[in-house]
């Protein structure tokens, strides 16, 4: 295997894991599900909401309309 067709394959992977990123991602972020998981992580301590939530490349997220309430013992 010469380095043309292994730089071609490198990018091929590449391109099919951003395209697999956007698509879980993006689908998991506009599921109503997803805000009711990560709300059952600790629901006395902090909930979390939105209303529209996107991603364009791993660990970045933009959302818009987000409601975050939290407790902490200080507060209580």
């Amino acid at each position: 295997m010469n380095s043309k067709s292994l730089l071609k394959l490198v990018i091929k992977y590449i391109v099919i894991f951003e395209l697999a990123y956007l698509l879980m991602v993006n689908l998991a972020l506009s599921l109503p599900v997803t805000q009711s998981s990560i709300n059952q992580i600790k629901p006395d301590k902090f909930a979390v909401s939105w209303k529209k939530a996107w991603s364009w490349y791993p660990f970045r997220v933009h959302a818009r309309g987000v409601s975050l309430n939290g407790q902490g013992r200080g507060q209580q």
